[in-house]
């Protein structure tokens, strides 16, 4: 299940996970970056726990600049190991540990992107209480292996469950506004919260929920905040903001940018049993912007339901 989720914001065919891991090691949370600046700066990183060690699993182009800088690369160098037909290499700096492999494969960042055809996937532990052998890490990454298509048939969608709602609004500690739909194909992959969005900046609470279509260019963001805001959510008369619709009574803003389109309400204080202001904020890729998406994103916004 978690597979398909992680899948949904990198790609089934570039999403490479372990098969095999130590007891007591289990999966938190993962998110997929870009700097949307070229597509050998892409990454995914899974993190796992076992006790209060910390792993983190990366996959990336394998000329991703971080990697490039830290020596993680398959090139002139004699492996660790050779597990599973895969040379797997290894090293310990200080008090990290990190093994890698460069495997090939054959997937697209996004239809019309060039083939991809290898991939660099580490995984990197901090010394610590539950910290594995360097054997360990090493059978992690030889075991990884493609995961499926993280996308819903058809004209489908998959939100959160219930529970999963359940568990966002016990972190959240505020009415929280969810969507009721999505792009065909796009199903939900993974949520966090912060107390302060932008400590010092923007100290409302915020709470995110990704979704996904087997694409890292091909998400959605989902950003609830509770607490008053000066700069998103303008009164009657301000110019920056002006409101592109009212759906249900709720005024709908927009903001079209270079790499992604910003649709967002603000709900005054009792206007969905909330104590403070909300502000319902759906971010989407530009790869996805069009008349059909920007209404549906406004629909998604103007209909959101308190979970």
């Amino acid at each position: 299940m978690k597979a398909r989720r992680i899948a949904a914001v990198w790609g089934g065919a570039l999403t490479y996970l372990p098969r095999w891991t130590p007891k007591g090691v289990v999966v938190t949370h993962w998110w997929a970056g870009t700097c949307a600046c070229g597509t050998d700066d892409n990454r995914l990183v899974v993190q796992f726990v076992r006790r209060s060690a910390r792993l983190d699993w990366v996959v990336s182009d394998p000329d991703q600049i971080d990697r490039t800088r830290a020596g993680v690369v398959c090139t002139r160098r004699r492996p660790a190991a050779v597990i599973n037909r895969r040379a797997i290499f290894y090293r310990k700096r200080g008090t990290f540990q990190t093994a890698w492999a460069c495997i090939a494969v054959s997937g697209r960042w996004a239809p019309g992107f060039d083939l991809l055809r290898r991939l660099t996937i580490s995984v990197t532990q901090r010394a610590d209480a539950g910290r594995l052998r360097a054997l360990d890490l090493e059978r992690m990454v030889a075991s990884a292996h493609a995961a499926p298509r993280g996308s819903a048939l058809g004209a489908r969608f998959e939100l959160p469950s219930r529970s999963e709602v359940a568990r966002m609004a016990r972190a959240f500690r505020r009415p929280l506004l969810m969507p009721a739909e999505l792009p065909r194909g796009f199903i939900y992959s993974d949520w966090t919260f912060a107390a302060r969005a932008q400590p010092g900046y923007d100290d409302r609470r915020q709470l995110s929920v990704a979704f996904g279509r087997d694409s890292l260019f091909a998400r959605i963001t989902w950003t609830v905040y509770a607490g008053a805001d000066r700069v998103d959510c303008p009164n009657r008369t301000s110019q920056r903001w002006p409101r592109r619709g009212v759906i249900d009574g709720r005024p709908i803003y927009v903001n079209e940018a270079i790499h992604g389109v910003s649709v967002w309400t603000c709900l005054p204080p009792r206007a969905a049993g909330n104590v403070q202001p909300l502000e319902a904020v759906l971010w989407y890729d530009i790869r996805l912007h069009g008349p059909a998406m920007l209404r549906l994103a406004m629909r998604m916004v103007g209909k959101a339901k308190a979970g």
